[in-house]
């Protein structure tokens, strides 16, 4: 089937995935989602569609993948403790950064705060209750120590 470059824009602007799905087969007979990605950037009519184009073509809502990082398989969640680690590997690359945070045992979590301000860094994170986690706290404060204190 052929169809106008207006009617798919129309299409588009609806967000009504069933009916872009059935648009996308008939013109092309068959549905390959990354090639559905594809026709929906090329013909979006607005930034906001062109930008929703991932949700649209692999049924996933932005929430879904926006707070999730992207791995060598695909996109994954990382485990709490998992992501912790990945924060603090990225502070202590660079401890003098006005963006570094230290790790430090407030009264029943482990906070990171500014090295400069401490538990009054208006910005801190409670990353992890203490409660059960005491060697890992532990060892996160003692690995930091390392970077920011040299």
């Amino acid at each position: 089937m052929k169809a106008s470059k207006k009617h798919i824009q129309e299409t588009l602007r609806s967000l009504n995935t069933t009916e872009i799905f059935r648009l996308y087969k008939s013109i092309y007979g068959e549905i390959n989602r990354s090639k559905l990605y594809d026709f929906i950037r090329y013909y979006a009519p607005t930034e906001s569609i062109a930008k929703s184009a991932y949700a649209i073509a692999y049924g996933r809502k932005p929430s879904y993948y926006s707070y999730r990082n992207w791995g060598t398989h695909g996109i994954y969640e990382p485990l709490p403790l998992q992501n912790i680690v990945n924060h603090l590997m990225e502070w202590c690359k660079d401890p003098a950064s006005p963006y570094a945070k230290k790790p430090m045992l407030g009264h029943t979590h482990l906070y990171f705060c500014s090295p400069e301000y401490g538990h009054k860094d208006y910005n801190k994170w409670a990353a992890l209750p203490i409660a059960g986690n005491e060697r890992f706290c532990e060892t996160a404060i003692r690995y930091a120590e390392r970077y920011f204190n040299a």
